[in-house]
């Protein structure tokens, strides 16, 4: 940086200075007052519209319990039959759209009155009976916190209220629900000026949130967000705190970098609801909440402008004056490096820059006096061997010799001027090479200055060889540093030493090379594995180290006798022995020959570990002996396994039909249910159709009254008959009974085809099979399963079927029934309360496949591989025997098929049957 450059910043420092920290001091006490004061008003704000929300509440809370005790809720009993119930509700709906959903429900979760036509005399869905009774038996009202209604399909908090009998308090009689829109809340949270001061209002906005972040209440132009954001999510530390029951405020950045003011309050409840668990927020931009100090900040700004370019202008003016003598004697300092030595500065003044002009003028003279020819030096570098370059502080390459053209491939003129990194050095070091340089410039230190090293290079047509470098550095009569290198091309050096390294680690054996004196200078990786040391622990150390303790002194005098001799010998393999690094005794096989190298003795010894090879010698001979005893062993053995394969099949059929009526023993109950229900509903008939017949008889007994009148001409006996037949007959209601009749004879027919269906299903199933394949329909077979397991699945689960257009197989369908029933039945153990049981059939290749899932607590990781197991269960004792899904495994693979499962815990598990569309080729693949 130039001096006038130095001055001027100088001056602005000292100016601007005490005007910034003034400037920063006053923005910052200003920006943290008004978000103290914006800050706790946004946070009674919240507080506010929390309570307002809370009271609204509280509201319809007061409202749904005394529509809960009016008069016309008894007659839940009997099931609204005059519509007063459902009149009712319907009014309250139509008052406005502060409801999704008002309804009635009794102790049997039937649904009595609903403002949805279609809930009408239906289960309440997604609701297990079990829980209504809870509630009823509870006699306390509930609220739900916000959420998704599946009945409405919209967001809404539900209120639940128990009905209780007039004349018997304890008594609860059934539910009234009222689901209030959540949407209401938005209508809501619109801030207005009587809330707070205008200042505090405008521009800010009120959002109400769950306990779990979630957005529940937004303005209109935040709607986006409702229901669907979530603010713990997004990491926001204000929501947070807030869902710890915290209050304050904070500024705050979102996702997208939007810095806010946000005051924050949580719900404390009202008694009906403590646990509602909201919080809210009140929030604005920063770019508004601060707008009146960023305004300060920008007069600030502009004043230090002005200031700035006032120093600018006395700083130039000062600077010019000081600093024109010492432009001169810096351009004549330049003049005087370039070779021209009769420069001189002039002297116009009597201050401290004729002093430095006089002592510069001084250096000239003795320079011009003691300056010799650079020719000797110059024909040196030129004629020597090895390259020469030479290098400036900024990485330009200012000397280059022949020997440098040769190694390179770059001319002296190509060369000189060049950045060296983009000539000689290879891209993957040039980053190296800076750094280093930058390093040196900066401390005077370098790893390479002074000394040898080997590196490498890069030749003009691009191709990369190996060198030896050495460094050194002189300073220029400028005061800059100068880089000196002499560099010699080892290619041919670094191919040999590859070839003999190549050759060494290749090489079968471990090869060892020690000098004269016995110490190790040369090992080879194979010795390494063989001994045990790592190399770093065998170079420089005496041969011995291999050797067991009584032959050190030995082996020392027959090593000496070997080197002066020079005789190449092999040692005889399993008569010496060496040492490993933890202590073995190896037997060895050792080959010794002499070698020079650098005028110097060297011995390699070639050693091979003939272990493995005196170890399977022995081997062989136990082996043989072995193999006879084996022979014998097998063939008594193939006896004894024949024997209990026969055995096995006949346990196999006795299992699989042991396991069929252990199935319908658990059906047991529900299949007696299934068949009543029928049974229930054709003995109700037949005593209607009793009560028909003889209302029917009595009308045949007044027709003949009216026949034998006729008869004997008793005109008025026969009208009067026929009178009394009339009015009997609209009694009763004849033509009622006639049209009653048929539809009941209709239902007990179908009843009776049911019974029949069930009856036919369960003597299928369990009748005993003798493995007879038949071609059939895999959706027959689920179907026929699914009749004698409907009143099991109806209470626990929903049945989803997804049928494919699947060809027949060749199968049992007995084996194969016991299959599904098995996994049925384990989908409704594994269902905690209710869910679904899905069945989806489809065809793969020249398979079928069934998936049969649900979505149950599902099987643990550890436990999937064992699951086919025989008497692997997880159930407790008493409720499995661990035999149900080794069965169906083992009726599947006889089928040639094969059986898999995925499961994840808490979410449900599928199990995979593949059959083959052709049994035998199934079982041959």
């Amino acid at each position: 940086m130039k001096i006038r450059t130095k001055i001027a910043v100088l001056f602005l420092i000292l100016s601007l200075v005490p005007l910034m920290v003034m400037g920063k001091f006053a923005y910052e006490n200003g920006r943290q007052a008004i978000k103290d004061n914006l800050g706790l008003a946004f946070e009674q704000l919240a507080h506010t519209q929390i309570k307002k929300i809370e009271e609204r509440l509280e509201d319809v809370y007061q409202n749904t319990g005394r529509w809960s005790r009016m008069s016309i809720m008894q007659e839940v009993v009997i099931g609204d039959m005059n519509a007063s119930i459902q009149s009712f509700l319907m009014d309250i709906k139509k008052g406005g759209n502060e409801f999704t959903y008002l309804g009635v429900i009794n102790p049997e979760g039937r649904v009595v009155a609903s403002t949805l036509p279609e809930m009408l005399d239906k289960d309440f869905p997604g609701v297990p009976v079990e829980t209504f009774i809870r509630y009823i038996k509870a006699g306390r009202p509930h609220v739900s916190d916000v959420h998704y209604s599946g009945i409405s399909k919209e967001w809404e908090i539900t209120f639940s209220f128990p009905i209780k009998a007039e004349f018997a308090p304890d008594k609860v009689i059934g539910i009234i629900l009222a689901g209030w829109n959540a949407a209401t809340l938005s209508r809501m949270v619109h801030l207005s000026a009587n809330e707070g001061t205008e200042q505090e209002v405008k521009g800010n906005h009120f959002m109400l949130m769950r306990n779990d972040g979630l957005i529940i209440a937004a303005p209109d132009f935040e709607q986006r967000d409702v229901f669907k954001s979530n603010l713990l999510e997004r990491g926001l530390r204000s929501a947070l705190l807030a869902s710890r029951q915290n209050k304050g405020y904070l500024v705050e950045k979102d996702e997208h970098g939007t810095e806010s003011l946000i005051g924050y309050d949580y719900a404390r409840g009202q008694n009906d609801f403590p646990d509602m668990g909201w919080f809210g927020f009140v929030l604005s931009n920063t770019d508004t909440a601060f707008a009146s100090i960023e305004r300060l900040k920008a007069v600030t700004f502009s004043g230090g402008l002005i200031v700035i370019l006032i120093v600018i202008v006395l700083s130039v003016i000062a600077s010019r004056r000081l600093t024109t003598p010492l432009s001169d004697i810096a351009q004549a300092a330049d003049e005087l490096a370039r070779g021209n030595f009769q420069t001189r500065v002039a002297m116009n003044s009597k201050d401290e820059f004729a002093d430095l002009a006089r002592a510069f003028n001084t250096m000239a003279e003795d320079l011009q006096r003691t300056t010799v020819s650079k020719t000797y030096f110059e024909s040196i570098i030129a004629t020597a061997n090895d390259a020469f370059v030479s290098m400036d502080q900024e990485g330009t390459i200012r000397d280059w010799n022949q020997a440098a053209e040769r190694a390179f491939g770059w001319t002296r003129a190509q060369a000189l001027g060049k950045p060296l990194e983009k000539t000689i050095i290879p891209p993957q070091y040039r980053e190296a090479h800076l750094k280093g340089l930058k390093h040196f410039l900066e401390t005077g230190e370098g790893p390479v200055i002074g000394k040898t090293l080997e590196l490498a290079a890069l030749h003009r047509d691009g191709h990369e060889f190996p060198i030896e470098i050495a460094v050194w550095v002189t300073d220029r009569t400028d005061g800059k540093y100068q880089f000196n290198a002499f560099i010699r091309d080892i290619t041919q050096r670094k191919a040999m030493e590859r070839k003999f390294e190549t050759i060494l680690e290749t090489a079968p054996d471990a090869i060892i090379i020690v000098d004269s004196e016995g110490k190790i200078v040369i090992i080879n990786s194979q010795a390494e594995k063989m001994f045990g040391y790592n190399r770093e622990e065998l170079l420089g150390k005496f041969i011995e180290i291999f050797l067991p303790q009584e032959l050190k002194l030995r082996h020392i005098e027959h090593r000496k006798k070997f080197v002066n001799t020079g005789e190449s010998r092999l040692m005889a393999a399993g008569l010496v022995f060496g040492v490993t690094k933890d202590g073995r005794k190896v037997p060895l096989e050792i080959s010794l020959a002499p070698m020079k190298a650098g005028g110097e003795n060297l011995v390699i010894a070639t050693v091979r570990d003939v272990t493995q090879r005196k170890a399977k010698e022995d081997e062989l001979r136990h082996a043989h002996q072995e193999l006879a005893e084996r022979e014998k062993a097998l063939r008594r053995t193939f006896g004894d396994l024949s024997n209990a394969h026969e055995q096995l099949k006949q346990t196999q059929n006795q299992l699989v039909q042991s396991e069929k009526l252990a199935s319908i023993g658990q059906l047991a109950a529900g299949v007696a249910h299934e068949i009543n229900n029928p049974v229930g509903f054709i003995s109700n008939n037949m005593e209607i159709l009793a009560q028909y017949l003889a209302g029917y008889a009595k009308i045949l007994t007044m027709g003949g009254r009216v026949k034998e009148s006729l008869a004997q001409g008793d005109l008025a006996g026969a009208k009067s008959a026929a009178e009394e037949m009339a009015r009997m007959e609209k009694e009763i209601d004849l033509d009622y009974i006639m049209n009653d009749t048929h539809a009941l004879m209709e239902h007990n027919r179908k009843g009776i085809e049911r019974i029949q269906k069930i009856v036919n299903d369960l003597r299928a199933f369990s009748r005993e099979d003798k493995n007879v394949m038949e071609r059939v329909q895999i959706e027959d077979v689920i179907e026929g399963i699914l009749t004698i397991v409907h009143s099991e699945v109806k209470y626990k689960a929903k049945l989803e079927k997804d049928y494919g257009d699947t060809p027949p197989i060749e199968c049992s369908p007995q084996r194969l029934g016991q299959v599904f029933i098995n996994l049925i039945v384990n989908a409704l153990q594994a269902i905690e309360g209710t869910g679904i049981i899905g069945i989806k059939t489809y065809r793969q290749n020249e398979f079928v496949c069934v998936d049969v899932r649900d979505t149950g607590k599902g099987i643990p990781q550890e436990n999937l591989d064992k699951i086919f197991d025989p008497f692997f269960t997880t159930k407790p004792v008493g409720q499995g025997t661990g035999l149900g899904l080794s069965v169906s495994h083992e009726i599947v693979k006889k089928h040639g098929g094969e059986m898999t499962v995925r499961s994840q815990p808490d979410k449900g598990t599928t199990f995979t049957i593949k059959l083959p569309v052709d049994h035998e080729k199934g079982t041959n693949s």
